[in-house]
């Protein structure tokens, strides 16, 4: 495949020009070389010089302390003309006699020497490219310069068949990374789906915990007061049994009224107490006045605990309701 042809001696200057400009021709001197010319039928206006070319500004005005006698006569600062047209010049057309630029014709050069031996030589060491190649570092291994076409021919034939093989190879180290760069992406985004859910998972495992939290300790709140709400019923319920109680002895009086006032200043001083903690304080309230009011209530024949006393605080029930 031919992709340029040419002659070393036409495409280079390895020889003298064959012709050469001739020395002595001189240019004609009726030879126009002006493509343009003065139109000699412009004619300049009468009235192109009417405008001057500066006026005295009529903004301007005489300062107040001007004094002509001193000052001398005063005249305001001259300003351009808007109408001032500028020198006149003729219109220049096209020059009718205008025949190109002229050239000096040519003739043989006496000092040029044809040489047919230009190119050859009996051995080549070295070659030269002269090319512009859009990727960097391309090695150029296999040239052949003969003029030999079977012999070019049979040089090349085993040469293409190596790029053949060498281009396949290529071609499927290409595909071979390109399928392992699928399923190193596929597997990347299966793994970041899968800790996406994981994530989510654990924000909404993270989330409900919080609301399990905040409601436990929203009840907590709730039944707290509860229960001291009905401790302090069950404090101010002993107090009007105290009131009835007239047959109580004096110290056994005492002993109901101390453990009472000792049991309503814990319930103020503990608000955030637990469950546990007002269970241990109504016992030890029950163990004080239970045997004082179970001895008074067995003398008018009731059986028990006052009410009040015995009542369980649970939320919900008042003190000495069964």
């Amino acid at each position: 495949v031919s992709k340029e042809k040419g002659a070393l001696k036409e495409g280079w200057s390895f020889l003298k020009p064959k012709e050469i400009p001739d020395p002595k021709a001189k240019k004609p001197s009726d030879w126009i070389d002006e493509p343009m010319m003065v139109d000699p039928t412009s004619k300049k206006p009468a009235d192109w010089d009417k405008e001057p070319k500066t006026l005295a500004d009529p903004k301007a005005k005489k300062p107040d302390g001007w004094d002509d006698e001193e000052d001398g006569k005063w005249e305001a600062p001259q300003v351009p003309n808007p109408k001032y047209r500028g020198p006149w010049k003729q219109r220049m057309i096209k020059n009718p006699k205008y025949k190109g630029p002229w050239v000096a014709p040519n003739i043989p050069n006496p000092e040029f020497k044809d040489d047919d031996s230009v190119g050859l030589y009996e051995d080549f060491s070295y070659i030269g490219f002269d090319l512009w190649q859009v990727k960097s570092g391309t090695v150029f291994g296999n040239v052949l310069i003969t003029d030999d076409v079977d012999y070019a021919e049979a040089a090349r034939k085993p040469i293409l068949i190596k790029m053949a093989v060498e281009q396949e190879v290529e071609k499927k180290r290409k595909a071979e990374e390109e399928e392992e760069r699928k399923i190193a992406d596929e597997k990347r985004k299966k793994e970041q789906e899968a800790k996406e859910a994981e994530d989510k998972v654990k924000e909404s495992a993270k989330k409900s915990e919080e609301e399990k939290k905040d409601s436990d300790a929203e009840n907590a709140k709730k039944k707290e007061e509860e229960l001291t709400k009905l401790a302090k019923e069950q404090a101010e319920q002993l107090k009007k049994d105290l009131k009835v109680a007239d047959k109580l002895k004096e110290e056994d009086k005492k002993v109901v009224e101390e453990a009472v006032k000792v049991t309503i200043d814990w319930l103020e001083k503990n608000q955030d107490a637990e469950k546990v903690d007002y269970d241990k304080q109504k016992k030890e309230l029950e163990d004080k006045v239970n045997p004082i009011f179970s001895k008074l209530y067995a003398g008018k024949g009731k059986q028990g605990a006052p009410p009040g006393a015995g009542a369980e605080a649970q939320p919900g029930k008042q003190g000495g309701e069964e």
